[in-house]
Order: C-alpha cells, then sequence, then structure tokens
C-alpha cells in the first residue's frame, strides 16, 4: 500500500494504439517536439492523439512507436519498439481515457514507483 507521504503527484497516462489514422479524430492531434512532451501534456489533463508525423524534433521516438520505418542499422537496433506500421497513439490522463489503455505511463520519485510496483499483480507487468 501506498503511504500518505509517497503520493503519485502527477497523474498517470493512459496509452492505445490506434487502428486507424481515423479512430478518435474527434479529438485533437498531437504537433509538438517529442513523445516526452506529448505524455507531459496528457497529464496536465489534455486528450490527444499522437499521429505519423506529429513529433517535430525527436528523431527516434517516431521509429520506437513504430510511426516511422526504421532506416539503417541503428534504428534497427533500437529496444524495444512497435513493431511498424502504428496508425498513432491515443494519450490521455488515465480519470478521462476513453476505454481501456493498452498502457499506463506512471511517473513519480523512484521510491513511489518501487512501492507501487510491489503492490502490483507480477503478472500485470511488462518484463522487457
Amino acid at each position: 500500500m501506498i503511504s500518505a507521504g509517497q503520493q503519485t503527484p502527477i497523474p498517470p497516462v493512459g496509452v492505445r494504439v490506434l487502428g486507424s489514422p481515423d479512430e478518435q479524430a474527434g479529438l485533437p492531434v498531437y504537433r509538438g517536439v517529442s513523445y516526452c512532451d506529448a505524455v507531459r501534456r496528457a497529464g496536465e489533463g489534455e486528450v490527444l492523439r499522437l499521429l505519423p508525423g506529429s513529433i517535430q524534433v525527436c528523431g527516434w521516438a517516431p521509429v520506437v512507436l513504430g510511426l516511422k520505418e526504421p532506416a539503417g542499422r541503428f534504428e534497427e537496433s533500437l529496444t524495444p519498439r512497435l513493431s511498424f506500421p502504428v496508425a498513432g497513439l491515443l494519450l490521455a490522463p488515465l480519470d478521462r481515457f476513453p476505454g481501456e489503455p493498452d498502457v499506463v505511463v506512471v511517473r513519480a520519485r523512484p521510491e513511489v514507483l518501487q512501492e507501487r510496483v510491489a503492490a502490483l499483480d507480477p503478472q500485470r507487468l511488462w518484463a522487457g
């Protein structure tokens, strides 16, 4: 159990792989520097679609996220990564997430994360 002093100060963000770029078409498309920035904005309350071409600066994030095909040995060596092609990603605060996320991003101090992970069912954790 999380102790009173060990709260997660940043809301968790849900992430779902979209089946098509038009899925959740009524939601805004993220346009910005990086996946990290998109996660930050979702943690601050935004519901966003991240599509191929959304990330303007961070060069390797689109490859890792499956939004761009790996080019060359270095990009092919980046692991773990989602298989190309990924149509897009939906990011939203967990309390506003439409449906069930594929992954939940939790950002907190190491001791808070350690307590959270220890409280989870080991079968629900990703090993690699």
